[in-house]
């Protein structure tokens, strides 16, 4: 009888994304506008005057239909005869960013090289600036002026004309302004940015970029943007991942003898100040635990370490630049080993700093500039010196390469104490996760000392930032329940609203920090939206059919981020998205569940599908692929139009390819609207199929002992594997029983899977036979 492990693994499949550019503002001269219109009123939504002239000249500067650029109508300015500018209103690009400005030019009888000109500027608040330098100088016959790279909060554009002969035009007309959609500041709490151009230089978290071999972790990925991913030198090196750690989280747990992971030496981690974050928990307290270290002992570039047996305490040595060295400690706190809890220490080349769940707990004065070096980051270790290796569980270690702020502190500190399930000492801002709302938790505001933090999303979908009246010690803090992205089942509808997402999120406010823009990521939500049937809804209580406010207005910034301006948010409000039409934005379900399954006896792949409603849905179509660039069609599927009821589908591939492929399902709506779903991966070896027969019983599966009938093998060469839709990852025992002619695994199911759909994999050598899994 031979005792092995069953291993649940995932296989995650990423795409690249390209942002976006999504138009702001533009005019044409076309829609709104008259011949000889001398003012250039439009009659747009919000009406107003596009364009302010100044000058003052002899003849026309006028919207008209002579020498046009491009299509009928074109602003001219002739025989001018002084200098005359234009100047666009004011266009909002807050919440964009990249933006850029495109205007195209024209010159007709002008001198080349006299003073004839039209040159082009923008403002965002310091004062002009030309762009598209020399383009309108001289005679030329068209030209397109453009910048690219812009951010801000507002924008101008002005146009400046001369000309002096007669019969010399100057003309410009096609001025558009594009951006894309910022997400906001997405790290820890809404604090610092994840695409490598900021100040955090490391975020390793627990719930994001650990790969395993089983539970033993073989890369933590950095989350900040600059690579600095964690590995173990040596499989006899790696921590064990515990996917329900704290608090329904994942944590890296290290043995405290030989367990460690190290960063490769970057420039992004060589620093002269700092802070550094541990979430964390000491299950052994010894001599010593070394969280984060770069550097040899007495040649640290910076430390943070606990070297006091009986209590923990906090130990930050540093080598400077003369070759002194600091050894001061944290002696009045510890590093618990009963409850987690968010540990900081900042380093300003004034003081060390010690911040412990909120609560300032030390300041020891050091002046001088630490010395870089070219060792590896270690996690758990210390390069180099022996017994220091942490006996802890880490949730997160984030590092930046300068102090963060004491508004952005507290931010965080509330962020993790919501997220990991612990109290905070001091300074407690948020409380909406004693009510269970402490998933995504981001933040702004301003403490006490004039510091503040206005822009912040996190990990989430909800960006909320300009508050318009933020003054010292008042925060605005919010996170969701993690209902699903849906409005299925949703009846609590305030009239007038035909569905709203089950998501909701909570908001603590402290003071009043004003109005607020707040944004939406709606990537996730399947299905079309159309901008104007969304609402904002805000509650008190968090019942919408009585008492909430619902606001229209919603803007598309472009990459399904819908945003909203002047909201005010107070404390304990509750907050959603609702639609006032069903049927053109029904906030509709995501799909149930797709698998592709290889089937052993047939070499086919069998398509299951199932959607929990459907609106407008013409067709599903299922691709293949063998390389994940090239796609091919295998089957299309009618769709049930629309649908509140549940529906399943099975389809087969009866061509499957030998080895790994891919298939896609998607969703074409009756305007041709196409959406894409998850990816399934497919192992089929035909040649193991027609060489070994496995038996899975009983499936479905409702909790008895599972069994597969195998071919006698040589236990060496078997390994099971269960791959389930969800990520979850976790231990099964079973038991392999020779019966002479063939082998039984006996797998005890007794709350191992909860119910669903799984693959179970079985390799036996370099074969892999897979089957279907139904646990219900």
């Amino acid at each position: 009888m031979l005792n092995k492990f069953v291993y649940l693994s995932i296989c995650i499949c990423m795409s690249l994304m390209v942002e976006a550019q999504t138009t702001i503002w533009s005019v044409d001269f076309e829609t709104g506008y008259s011949d000889n219109d001398e003012t250039a009123q439009d009659n747009n939504t919000p009406s107003g005057a596009d364009w302010t002239k100044s000058g003052t000249t002899s003849n026309w500067w006028r919207v008209e239909s002579n020498q046009v650029l491009n299509g009928t109508l074109s602003m001219n300015g002739r025989n001018l005869d002084n200098t005359v500018t234009w100047t666009s209103e004011s266009i909002s690009i807050s919440g964009y960013s990249n933006v850029s400005i495109s205007i195209n030019l024209k010159e007709s009888n002008c001198d080349n090289g006299g003073n004839d000109k039209i040159e082009t500027f923008y403002n965002i608040g310091s004062g002009n600036v030309e762009f598209g330098d020399g383009n309108g100088d001289g005679d030329f016959n068209t030209a397109t002026n453009t910048v690219t790279g812009l951010s801000g909060t507002t924008l101008t554009i002005t146009v400046t004309m001369f000309n002096d002969g007669s019969g010399e035009r100057s003309i410009f007309d096609d001025i558009t302004v594009t951006g894309t959609a910022s997400m906001g500041k997405d790290g820890p709490g809404g604090v610092g940015d994840t695409d490598g151009s900021g100040s955090m230089v490391l975020w390793l978290d627990a719930n994001q970029g650990v790969s395993t071999s089983g539970t033993a972790v073989t890369q933590w990925s950095d989350q900040s943007g600059y690579t600095n991913h964690c590995t173990p030198p040596a499989s006899s090196n790696r921590p064990t991942y515990n996917s329900s750690g704290t608090n329904s989280h994942p944590i890296i747990t290290f043995d405290g003898s030989n367990d460690y992971l190290t960063a490769s030496d970057d420039n992004s981690l060589d620093l002269t100040t700092w802070s550094i974050i541990v979430v964390g928990i000491v299950n052994t307290h010894k001599n010593y635990n070394a969280f984060v270290v770069k550097g040899t002992d007495a040649n640290e570039n910076y430390e943070f370490l606990t070297n006091y047996p009986s209590t923990g305490n906090f130990h930050y040595p540093v080598k400077f630049t003369d070759a002194s060295r600091s050894t001061d400690s944290e002696s009045g706190e510890t590093f618990s080993n009963s409850v987690y809890g968010v540990y900081q220490l900042d380093y300003d080349q004034s003081n060390f700093e010690m911040h412990i769940n909120g609560d300032h707990t030390e300041t020891d004065s050091e002046t001088k500039t630490p010395q870089t070096n070219s060792n590896s980051l270690y996690i758990g270790d210390e390069q180099s010196t022996s017994g220091r290796n942490i006996n802890a569980s880490l949730a997160e270690v984030i590092i930046f390469d300068s102090p963060i702020n004491t508004a952005q502190r507290y931010i965080i500190h509330n962020a993790m104490a919501a997220k990991y399930g612990f109290s905070m000492d001091a300074n407690s801002l948020y409380d909406e996760d004693d009510s269970g709302f402490d998933f995504d938790v981001a933040g702004i505001g301003q403490a006490s000392d004039g510091s503040s933090h206005e822009d912040g999303q996190g990990t989430g979908i909800v960006r909320i930032h300009t508050p318009s009246g933020l003054g010292n010690s008042e925060f605005l803090i919010w996170g969701h329940d993690n209902g699903a992205l849906s409005s299925d089942g949703v009846t609590d509808l305030p009239t007038g609203i035909e569905s709203r997402l089950e998501r909701q999120w909570s908001a603590s406010e402290a003071g009043e920090v004003g109005t607020v823009t707040i944004t939406f990521d709606l990537s996730s939500v399947p299905g079309s939206i159309t901008t104007s049937d969304l609402r904002l809804l805000i509650d008190g209580d968090g019942t919408f059919a009585s008492g909430a406010t619902s606001t229209s207005g919603a803007t598309h910034l472009g990459s399904n981020v819908y945003q909203w301006t002047g909201i005010d948010i107070d404390n304990n409000d509750h907050f959603t998205i609702g639609s006032i039409d069903f049927s053109q934005t029904p906030l509709p379900v995501e799909l149930v569940e797709f698998s592709a399954t290889p089937d052993p006896d047939e070499k086919v792949v069998d398509l299951f599908w199932v959607t929990s409603s459907e609106i407008n849905n013409d067709y599903f179509t299922v691709e293949r692929s063998t390389d994940l660039s090239t796609f091919e069609e295998v089957v299309q599927v009618t769709g049930q139009g629309t649908t509140n009821e549940e529906t399943e589908y099975h389809e087969t591939d009866m061509n499957p390819v030998d080895g790994v492929s891919y298939y896609r399902l998607s969703q074409t709506d009756y305007d041709g609207k196409r959406e894409y779903f998850n990816l399934e991966k497919v192992l089929l070896d035909m040649n193991l199929l027609e060489e070994v027969q496995i038996e899975l019983y009983p499936n479905p599966n409702s909790g008895q002992t599972m069994f597969m009938k195998i071919p006698n093998t040589e236990s060496s060469e078997l390994q099971v594997l269960v791959n389930n839709f969800i990520g979850t990852e976790f231990l099964i025992d079973f038991t392999v029983i020779n019966h002479g002619d063939h082998s039984v695994i006996a797998i005890d199911m007794n709350e191992a899977l909860a119910a669903g759909s799984y693959l179970v994999n079985v390799k036996i050598g370099d074969k892999v036979h897979t089957h279907k899994l139904i646990v219900q």
